[in-house]
């Protein structure tokens, strides 16, 4: 069914880009410039509107309050609004959620994080977003670019970052196979992505482990994404379908209390998780 979506960006370029992530799943996107331009669409009644993307351009701009005003009541309380933004700094992303933005995509963003964050929002299953064959690759960087980037935000805007390692164990003395390991970290991998926040990337580390950057969590936030993935490990059907038994351990390490250098980090945490043992 077809679904239609508000782009509202005064370059006009997330519109375009959306369009041309979206020009084989049925989706409209009809483009407005400004507040006023999308107030009027939403109040309209030309086109039946499922979601808003607003790209965020200025800190300083009343955005967030428009949003706010438009999520505050009435007819379009329950519309989902997915931010868009360059601006990554803790305080920015709060004042989004407390505006009542439904996701914030951090710029810049790789095609399947949006797609399937707009799939989430419309309720259209995972097996169907597979099913067009998206590519499994972060497209725009390298896990290694991506660290020094979340390294560097973190320093300048002095927010907590969290670097998490995830593997498959044995629960017993049975050494893991390396198909099934696979198998199961791609089906994690999956499902991460439709349930950690936008500001959270997911890559793999080896054909063995995965990595999470989680910018703005701290230790005590870190613990709390631990105790998700490992829920979402133990109930989500497809790891269900594909595990005979196996154990996900977790290991994590916080800048700037662990390190402030990237190969610090790292060799800190694969010796924490070298040394951790299973969380469940």
């Amino acid at each position: 069914m077809p679904f239609t979506i508000l782009s509202v960006d005064k370059s006009g370029t997330t519109g375009a880009e959306l369009s041309t992530m979206l020009k084989n799943m049925h989706a409209n996107v009809i483009h407005a410039e400004d507040e006023e331009e999308a107030e009027s669409l939403l109040l309209g009644k030309r086109h039946k509107i499922n979601v808003v993307v607003w790209a965020v351009n200025n800190p300083e701009s009343k955005d967030l309050e428009f949003i706010k005003k438009i999520k505050s009541g009435g007819q379009h309380k329950s519309l989902p609004v997915i931010v868009i933004s360059g601006f990554t700094d803790k305080k920015h992303i709060i004042k989004a959620i407390e505006a009542g933005v439904n996701e914030y995509i951090a710029k810049p963003y790789d095609q399947e994080t949006v797609v399937k964050k707009l799939y989430k929002i419309m309720g259209i299953t995972l097996e169907r977003t597979e099913a067009l064959k998206l590519s499994d690759d972060i497209m725009s960087f390298s896990f290694f670019e991506m660290l020094d980037k979340e390294i560097k935000g973190a320093s300048r805007g002095a927010y907590p970052l969290t670097i998490m390692m995830g593997g498959i164990q044995s629960a017993g003395n049975t050494p893991v196979e390396p198909n099934d390991s696979e198998d199961l970290l791609k089906a994690l991998r999956t499902a991460l992505k439709c349930n950690l926040r936008g500001t959270d990337t997911c890559f793999y580390y080896d054909t063995s482990k995965l990595i999470i950057l989680l910018p703005f969590a701290n230790k005590q936030g870190a613990e709390a994404v631990k105790a998700k993935i490992n829920k979402l490990f133990d109930t989500n059907s497809v790891i269900q379908q594909k595990n005979t038994g196996y154990k996900l351990n977790l290991a994590g390490v916080s800048f700037p209390e662990d390190g402030k250098t990237k190969s610090k980090l790292l060799e800190k945490l694969e010796d924490s998780f070298s040394k951790c043992p299973l969380n469940n």
